[in-house]
């Protein structure tokens, strides 16, 4: 009918209840209680792109500074 937003609303606020069911650190907790609402438990696609464009950056960082102060190099000259 046409409520596309407040459908997701609905099944994230659902899945939101079922985490509190869930055994803390079962399997089902990591997805319902941890990655879930980072990103939205799936309805949200923006949120996971976001984060995993910040989880690249930070790599990129902390790869960088550790090639500056030469913590991180390579294992082969040719590299």
């Amino acid at each position: 009918m046409g409520y596309e937003r407040e459908a997701k609303k609905v099944m994230i606020q659902m899945n939101r209840d079922h985490a509190k069911f869930t055994e803390f650190l079962a399997g089902e907790w990591w997805w319902y209680n941890f990655f879930g609402k980072r990103i939205g438990y799936g309805y949200e696609p923006g949120r996971a792109f976001a984060l995993s464009l910040l989880m690249v950056l930070l790599g990129t960082i902390l790869f960088q500074l550790g090639h500056v102060h030469d913590i991180v190099s390579p294992s082969d000259n040719k590299a």
